[in-house]
């Protein structure tokens, strides 16, 4: 063989070295790219399930009920949190009867209440005795505005 021929084979040899390193190297960067591109489709996913549980928590109504007092003057306090407005709003206590602090007259003017807006409240006298319990098991069930039926229950302190 020549010197031509053995540089030529040299060079050749190179070549081929640089181009197998250069395929490999672009390999893992594929690879790394194509995971990047996993990891960035399951965030999107995730974000697009965010963005829609808010939406949808921006079309329902939250209700929220406290026992509020102090002294001897109390209050139950039906509070509509969410984004949405609640409609037939219902409010009983559980186990009603002899320890019923809620005063008669005031609960059939107000309960049901027919619309009760983001951001509002309704109160409702709470006559507590010394008879009375400390705690009270609530219920509470409403409309929302795409017609669907929200159901709590609470347990309400002194």
């Amino acid at each position: 063989m020549t010197g031509f021929e053995i540089l030529s084979l040299l060079v050749s040899i190179l070549a081929v070295a640089i181009a197998a390193i250069s395929l490999v190297r672009t390999r893992r960067i594929a690879a790394k790219q194509l995971e990047l591109q996993h990891v960035t489709a399951e965030l999107s996913r995730k974000q697009l399930e965010i963005i829609n549980s808010e939406e949808e928590a921006q079309t329902r109504a939250l209700i929220d009920v406290e026992l509020e007092g102090s002294g001897s003057n109390y209050k139950f306090v039906i509070s509509n949190y969410g984004g949405a407005e609640a409609k037939d709003v219902h409010f009983h206590l559980g186990g009603e009867g002899e320890g019923n602090p809620l005063v008669g007259s005031e609960y059939a003017h107000k309960i049901p209440i027919k619309s009760l807006k983001p951001g509002k409240s309704v109160t409702l006298i709470a006559a507590l005795t010394l008879g009375s319990p400390a705690q009270f098991n609530t219920f509470v069930r409403w409309i929302n505005p795409d017609g669907s039926e929200g159901r709590e229950e609470y347990f309400v302190s002194v």
